[in-house]
C-alpha cells in the first residue's frame, strides 16, 4: 500500500519559460474558480468540477491553510490553468505482489507523489510536461526526493503521455471508482532518482 502524508510547500515558487508555480493566495479565488468550475477539468484528477463560488473558496482555504498544493499560472498574466497537489510518500511492498513490479515500493526511501491538473483548452502546447520538468527539478535536486509517483486514469492519455515524456514508467495497474462509484482502472507509474539513491548508500 501507499501511506500518504501532506507535503509542504511553504514560500515556494518556481518559475519556467512559460509558468510560474506558486502558493495559493485568498485574492486568487475567483481566478481559480474559474478555472476549477469548467466541466471535465477536476473529473480526470479524482474532484468534481466546483459548482459555486462557495465551494472553490472551501477548497482553497483548505489548500491555504495547510501548504499542499500550487497554483498553475501563465507567466505575465497570473492565470490559473492547473494546480499540483504534493504527497509525501511512505512505500511498502503489498503482500503477494510480484516482487519485480514492487522493487520501487521500498521502504525507506524519500518519496513523493504528484498530483497535477491543467486547464483543459491549455492541453496539446506542453504545458503539462514544461510543469512536470520544474517539479522534478525542485523535488529531485532540493528536495532529495528518491521515487517519484503518479497515479493516472487509464483513459487519461494526455496525462500519461506527459509522465511518460518525463521519464516515468508505468510499474502497476490498480482499481478503483470514480466519483460516481463507476469502476475504473488507474495506472501507477513511478520514477526513480539512482543519482540520489546512490548517494545515500
Amino acid at each position: 500500500m501507499i501511506v500518504k502524508n501532506d507535503f509542504k510547500v511553504r514560500q515556494v515558487t518556481i518559475t519556467t519559460k512559460r509558468l510560474i508555480l506558486r502558493p495559493w493566495k485568498t485574492t486568487d479565488l475567483l481566478n481559480y474558480h474559474k478555472f476549477a468550475g469548467v466541466s471535465g477539468v477536476g473529473e480526470m484528477a479524482g474532484w468534481k468540477s466546483h459548482r459555486s463560488v462557495n465551494e472553490s473558496k472551501h477548497v482553497i482555504n483548505k489548500m491555504i491553510s495547510h501548504n499542499t498544493g500550487l497554483a498553475v499560472t501563465l507567466k505575465g498574466t497570473d492565470i490559473i490553468i492547473g494546480c499540483v497537489k504534493l504527497e509525501r510518500v511512505n512505500a511498502v511492498r503489498n503482500k503477494g505482489e510480484d516482487a519485480d513490479k514492487q522493487e520501487v515500493m521500498s521502504t525507506g526511501r524519500r518519496c513523493a507523489q504528484i498530483n497535477l491538473t491543467l486547464s483543459t483548452n491549455m492541453r496539446g502546447v506542453g504545458l503539462g510536461h514544461e510543469t512536470v520538468h520544474a517539479l522534478l527539478k525542485w523535488l529531485e535536486e532540493y528536495r532529495k526526493m528518491q521515487i517519484l509517483f503518479a497515479d493516472i486514469r487509464k483513459d487519461n492519455e494526455a496525462g500519461i503521455r506527459v509522465f511518460k515524456k518525463s521519464k516515468f514508467e508505468q510499474f502497476d495497474e490498480i482499481a478503483a471508482v470514480d466519483l460516481n462509484e463507476k469502476p475504473i482502472r488507474l495506472l501507477r507509474f513511478a520514477r526513480i532518482n539512482q543519482e540520489s539513491i546512490l548517494e545515500k548508500k
